[in-house]
């Protein structure tokens, strides 16, 4: 039996009788499928689209594919867009501009940046990507997803392979392309939940890797049957305990570390990481690869991204902590261990 392996894609063990029920949501293959779907949605009259100077790449593929003009806003140390700056900085902002703004990791208080812009007399289209916050996606708390559109993302979160979701009050189209990623991240979990060593990981990982190449040739399909039946069978209630109860002990070890998160984590917050900023950052993730612990970064950069401040920054000493439903204290402990000993080696 392999050691215990922390991170990477979700794994499956079963995949359950088929069942479909009645969704609240618009539903696509993936979040910037979502993305893309909502802005051809209101394309005809888009002037521009704002999007963060942190973000990941497929955001601006989902833009840049559905034809509009786009730029970037400033943000500040708490992950929110600089209202007053960037008012002062483009006024005036037209009725037909578009705003993205991003809930980092599960963290951000979204509602808050939109009353100051609606205070500032903003009526540009506002669009909330939960894609790092599935689960405040779902609350139904009241004042809650005040913008015109919200996403998410499923395979993030949850062993789910594909799927992205929309909540509005508006018309969104429907659409029927077949999904060809879907497949290859179905199989790749499967495979991951049945290996019993490492030699069975190059199997997975290809299968894993198949899928990513060809997320980006379904803007236009729909959300699988599969992943269908998975969200309708997912505790999502007891996903979110355990990645606050995760997040809580993590946070604990590492306030005896000296090392704060990046963002505040509220006992009522559900993250999708505990991310943290250091500076030896690449040591310490080569540390926790060789521990077989799979602590991703967000975002490495592109070429054409280069010039975004707070993206160049978080792509030198950002680390995304794992704290996900199929770990517990105990995994914590180890990720705890493996970054003391890369510290204060």
């Amino acid at each position: 039996m392999r050691n215990r392996v922390i991170g990477g894609e979700f794994e499956l063990t079963e995949l359950p009788v088929n069942v479909r029920g009645k969704s609240d949501y618009y539903s696509y293959a993936s979040g910037r499928a979502a993305l893309y779907q909502i802005l051809m949605s209101i394309k005809p009259s888009i002037s521009k689209v704002w999007l963060p100077d942190w973000l990941c790449e497929s955001m601006i593929d989902a833009v840049a594919r559905s034809g509009r003009d786009y730029g970037f806003y400033k943000l500040g140390p708490d992950l929110r867009m600089e209202v007053a700056y960037f008012v002062a900085q483009n006024r005036p902002i037209s009725v037909h501009d578009v705003i993205v703004l991003v809930n980092y990791f599960g963290l951000v208080d979204v509602e808050s940046t939109i009353e100051e812009l609606r205070e500032l007399k903003v009526d540009a289209v506002i669009i909330e990507d939960d894609v790092q916050a599935l689960f405040s996606f779902f609350d139904n708390v009241p004042h809650a997803h005040v913008a015109d559109y919200c996403f998410t993302s499923l395979r993030k979160s949850l062993a789910i392979p594909d799927g992205g979701l929309v909540k509005t009050k508006k018309a969104m189209p429907v659409v029927h392309g077949e999904n060809t990623f879907s497949s290859y991240k179905l199989q790749g979990a499967l495979r991951k939940g049945f290996a019993v060593d490492s030699s069975e990981d190059d199997a997975y990982l290809s299968l894993f890797k198949q899928g990513e190449d060809l997320i980006a040739n379904n803007f236009d399909s729909e959300m699988s049957k599969e992943s269908e039946t998975l969200l309708a069978y997912a505790d999502i209630k007891a996903a979110a305990i355990r990645r606050m109860e995760n997040a809580q002990y993590l946070l604990l070890e590492l306030e005896q570390l000296g090392i704060a998160p990046l963002l505040t984590i509220k006992e009522n917050h559900v993250p999708l990481f505990v991310p943290i900023l250091i500076d030896c950052r690449n040591e310490v993730r080569r540390a926790l690869f060789e521990h077989d612990i799979f602590c991703p970064v967000h975002w490495p950069l592109r070429e054409d991204m280069a010039h975004l401040s707070m993206g160049k920054r978080m792509a030198e000493k950002e680390l995304s902590l794992v704290v996900d439903q199929r770990y517990n204290a105990e995994d914590m402990q180890c990720i705890v261990q493996v970054l003391k000993n890369a510290i204060w080696k």
